[in-house]
């Protein structure tokens, strides 16, 4: 048989090194992949996914020694290039029994492509407290005794003691450890791996961190071709307004006190409104005046900041400094808190112990309007009243999670699991979808984000998709024009769910949370919304790989992503009716502001589901038909 020419070829951008470790038994193992492997799957959920779905049991417990967790990057995540700080974390979530996945733009990212991996799989649970080092391509484990029970901070610190202060670090919080089922992964202290409660799949094998050893990275393979897409974007990033506007006020820019801005919906009072009056004392613009830290900005990452607040009641601390892009939204309007330094400190609770601040917000959230609702007494919350707007309510609720005490042992379930417990009509208020709280971005005025959140096989997800305003009679050129690569070629209302909007919900989600997750580019770097267009993309992927890499290729990886997430997800028993949105969201118009009146049509929703499924050749019940993993190349998951 003749050699695979391709095979042959040496390409750059990542190691050729997949690392194993089994827990309960202390066994590690390497194996080096084919490149036509690396090409098909790409990295992140991708790569993730073909293991999972090869080795691990689907109806296994979440919290199980079972559950397989894998750190990921990609072909060219991690390395020295804009957008692609990030690495990704896989494993079956705790909190919605899905395929579940976090991303993280951080240092971390960057550090754990240098360290000689391009994923680590973990299995098992090891009999005591441990932590995993990475360093030259090889993994040891290590005893984390000395540092369980304490929080991210400290737990850091020992470890820059124990193993050099190079190192870069993801750690679970106390948290992680109670297994939140929301609990997060938090890296180098100031940047999170917030959804789906991968920080408590760690917790149950006793894994406190991973640690990584930088070493060198990937040499690219054209550094010619990529340094020009690399020029391109440094040299035209700001004269998009997007990019412009979150490199000047950080990354809760969104939530701007500007004219108008009173009557865009704003996710108040767990979805009950759709305006928050006090807009102008949460703004980015006051983050950025009052509370940021002057820090050197981390490599590629040029809209990120660090807050404090300095003393006072709400004081913070500021190695706890990051703030999530929803976390002001989901802790602050969403509870009806308008104190900018209380939500700081709640944010830095969300860093020292490990939880993710959207699951955590919507939990409050379904509380406070349970308790307004009558349906629960003080004598459920500690006798505590728990209002909206009690930002001395939601902090001490807070830690009550964190640490499993009192009413937190329940909340510590999130919101669904809760409601079951304690029924009296709470389900009513339930914003989830598969288990999930819902991000606090409107569903009912942006059809086609509605939809997204339905069908998103980890569950409800603010960056699923590009948002539908952006391609309106009144959405920015731009971001039309960057999307026709990928076969955007017209504008659609925001509010019409037609057949139109669904295939721009297809096309978006192959793009956006499909390829451009799989191969780990930050989508706040990349378009439509952001400046580096496909072309410059494709480029990139060309220079780093040495690969003819198209944008036919890029969105195929993207599907590919979709399909096998959506098989683990019908395998674990989830079914159509797990794609429909909380009742509010059809029943309950928008009560003011500019999309007054704004309504899902169940109907038209359900159609569009039928219409998604179909697009996507997946049968009536969401399942990828065989001819299609056929031409995925996922044949081996045919039964």
């Amino acid at each position: 048989m003749k050699a695979d020419k391709f095979e042959q070829h040496n390409p750059g951008g990542f190691n050729v090194v997949i690392g194993h470790v089994n827990l309960s038994d202390g066994n590690i193992w390497y194996e080096s992949p084919s490149y036509t492997w690396y090409r098909r799957y790409g990295g992140g959920g991708s790569l993730a996914a073909y293991y999972i779905l090869r080795q691990m049991p689907i109806l296994c417990d979440a919290l199980s020694p079972e559950n397989i967790i894998i750190f990921a990057s990609s072909i060219v995540g991690g390395l020295d290039a804009p957008a692609l700080s990030k690495h990704s974390v896989v494993a079956k979530s705790p909190l919605t029994g899905c395929i579940g996945e976090s991303q993280s733009v951080s240092t971390f990212g960057p550090a754990f492509k240098s360290s000689g991996l391009d994923a680590l799989v973990i299995y098992g649970k090891s009999n005591k407290p441990s932590y995993i080092l990475i360093k030259n391509s090889r993994i040891f484990l290590k005893d984390a005794s000395e540092i369980w029970g304490k929080d991210v901070a400290e737990s850091h610190d020992f470890l820059l003691s124990a193993e050099g202060k190079n190192i870069h670090t993801a750690i679970i919080g106390i948290a992680g450890e109670k297994l939140v089922r929301f609990a997060s992964i938090v890296n180098d202290v100031n940047f999170m791996c917030c959804r789906t409660g991968l920080g408590a799949v760690m917790g149950s094998k006793n894994l406190k961190a991973v640690v990584v050893f930088p070493g060198e990275q990937p040499k690219f393979s054209d550094p010619d071709t990529a340094n020009e897409a690399i020029e391109d974007y440094w040299k035209n990033r700001r004269n998009c307004i997007v990019n412009k506007a979150q490199e000047d006020a950080g990354i809760a820019s969104w939530l701007a006190d500007t004219p108008g801005s009173a009557t865009w919906p704003i996710v108040s009072r767990n979805f009950q409104r759709s305006y928050f009056p006090a807009i102008g004392k949460i703004s980015g613009q006051r983050l950025e005046n009052e509370y940021k830290i002057n820090i050197q900005t981390p490599k590629n990452i040029e809209y990120y900041r660090r807050y404090r607040v300095v003393n006072g009641k709400y004081k913070t601390d500021e190695r706890y400094g990051g703030l999530e892009v929803n976390s002001v939204a989901s802790l602050g309007p969403m509870l009806w808190i308008d104190n900018l330094e209380a939500i700081l400190k709640l944010s830095e609770f969300t860093y020292k112990y490990g939880l993710d601040p959207e699951s955590l917000g919507g939990t409050l959230a379904w509380a406070m309007e349970c308790f307004e609702k009558n349906l629960f007494s003080k004598s459920n919350f500690d006798n505590l009243e728990i209002q909206f707007g009690d930002a001395d309510a939601a902090l001490y609720l807070t830690e009550c999670i964190a640490k499993r005490e009192g009413i937190g042992d329940l909340l510590a379930e999130g919101s669904q699991r809760a409601s079951i417990k304690l029924s009296k009509g709470s389900e009513k208020f339930l914003m989830t979808c598969k288990g999930k709280e819902i991000p606090p971005h409107e569903p009912r005025n942006k059809v086609g984000l509605a939809l997204a959140y339905g069908v998103g096989p980890i569950g409800p997800d603010y960056c699923v998709i590009e948002h539908d305003f952006d391609y309106s009679p009144n959405g920015f050129d731009h971001i039309l024009d960057n999307s026709r690569a990928y076969g955007m070629l017209e504008r659609t209302p925001e509010t019409v769910l037609d057949g139109k909007k669904v295939r721009q919900v297809v096309y978006l989600h192959r793009w956006w949370s499909g390829a451009l997750e799989s191969l780990l580019f930050d989508l706040f770097g990349i378009a439509p919304a952001r400046y580096m267009p496909p072309t410059r993309v494709e480029q990139l992927i060309r220079g780093i790989t040495g690969w003819d890499f198209s944008i036919y290729e890029i969105m195929l990886i993207g599907e590919r992503r979709i399909a096998m997430f959506q098989v683990f997800n019908r395998k674990a028993g989830f079914t159509k009716k797990d794609d429909f949105l909380p009742e509010r969201f059809y029943k309950e118009p928008l009560p003011e502001g500019l999309y007054k009146g704004a309504v899902l049509d169940y109907d038209k929703y359900n159609e569009a589901i039928d219409l998604y499924y179909a697009m996507n050749n997946w049968d009536a019940n969401g399942f990828p038909t065989k001819q299609k993993l056929y031409e995925l190349e996922l044949d081996w998951l045919i039964d």
